[in-house]
């Protein structure tokens, strides 16, 4: 069930369920189903990395944004994106421009905890990385400047 409900929309796996094995339920339950083994696996997969990541000493720059997205079903949603890279990923394309040869993006539509989440396990073994992001509210260092910080989230 979880594989159909991985492999096509879930209303679909419903339907495809029912020709091949006869059975009958429900696309909200394919859902159910896909997410919660969905989390189960990515958390088991996060706490075997994570055992095996060592910790690196290279700086590295983490940016990020966010913005409100227009979703059908819920309406307006937070979209959080991270891009991570090492600083030896940047080199020069003109006299006046760099470009980033590689990349890890991290997205996540909904909530900035969930995003945060996500985005630890990826940056917890950098030791050297700075943050580059747009204001934080609240954080009173005037409206829309940029905070370039080592701190951690």
């Amino acid at each position: 069930m979880v594989l159909l409900g991985q492999a096509c929309v879930f209303a679909e796996g419903e339907l495809l369920l029912e020709k091949l094995s006869g059975i009958q339920v429900s696309a909200k339950q394919i859902e159910r189903l896909t997410h919660h083994y969905g989390e189960l696996w990515q958390e088991k997969q996060q706490s075997q990395t994570d055992a095996l990541q060592p910790k690196e000493n290279r700086l590295h720059y983490a940016m990020l944004d966010g913005g409100m997205v227009f979703t059908r079903q819920e309406g307006w949603k937070e979209m959080k994106l991270a891009r991570l890279f090492p600083a030896s990923a940047v080199l020069p394309q003109t006299q006046e421009r760099n470009f980033i040869r590689q990349s890890t993006y991290v997205a996540h539509l909904g909530e900035q905890d969930a995003f945060f989440d996500k985005l630890a396990p990826q940056v917890d073994h950098l030791t050297n990385l700075v943050w580059i992001a747009d204001e934080l509210a609240g954080s009173g260092t005037g409206s829309g400047s940029t905070i370039l910080t080592r701190n951690r989230f």
